[in-house]
């Protein structure tokens, strides 16, 4: 079988870039079931037999609008994780960076109300984002407050517990955006900025960090 031009493969690369940018905004938009794959062949512009030569089904579109952005804010997480011209404490901030950009603003953030939606129905979409999101941070976070302890940056603790206090909160801030949104209370109670600030300050007093 014949390899795909240059050209055609930058357009196949287009063509799912733009149905992956539409079905993030359908799915906000419209949830998960309420979003077909012919509504979003047609908001694509493209036939739907087309749409299908991209992707094998709906549960393939959520995913890939999941990994849109989602990988680079994970290696920015593993990067700031074990950068050696820092201190465990003076990494801190830029891997909660990273999480954050991760959760709260990337698509998978953004669309988490979208896995909460699909969980009962589709439990399989549940298990992938734990597997291939959530699983994969928290290994990174877990090596990281381990090697702290070693080096004796960080009060010993219970890794499970610091945990639930790193993305615990994140998560909550996503849900709340999503379920306030369009409410000036998203912006104000729930402005990003200000909730990781706090959410900083919690994780040093936890890992025995002085201000």
């Amino acid at each position: 079988m014949a390899r795909p031009t240059r050209k055609k493969a930058e357009v196949l690369v287009s063509t799912a870039d733009t149905i992956v940018e539409t079905a993030t905004e359908l799915f906000l938009a419209q949830g998960y079931s309420g979003t077909s794959m012919s509504a979003l062949a047609k908001a694509s512009g493209i036939q739907k037999a087309s749409l299908y030569h991209h992707f094998e089904g709906k549960e393939a579109v959520l995913f890939a609008c999941l990994q849109s952005g989602y990988a680079d804010h994970v290696e920015q997480m593993r990067e700031a994780a074990v950068d050696n011209d820092l201190s465990y404490r003076q990494r801190l901030k830029p891997l909660l960076d990273a999480v954050y950009g991760a959760i709260v603003e990337s698509n998978a953030g953004k669309m988490a109300p979208i896995v909460a939606e699909t969980t009962g129905r589709f439990p399989d979409i549940a298990s992938r984002f734990n597997d291939e999101f959530m699983a994969e941070m928290q290994v990174i976070f877990r090596d990281y407050v381990e090697g702290g302890m070693r080096a004796g940056e960080f009060d010993a603790m219970d890794p499970e517990t610091l945990d639930h206090a790193l993305f615990g909160v994140a998560v909550h801030l996503t849900l709340c955006r999503s379920m306030f949104s369009g409410f000036e209370i998203a912006d104000t109670k729930y402005d990003i900025a200000a909730v990781k600030a706090h959410h900083l300050t919690i994780m040093r007093k936890l890992l025995g960090i002085e201000a």
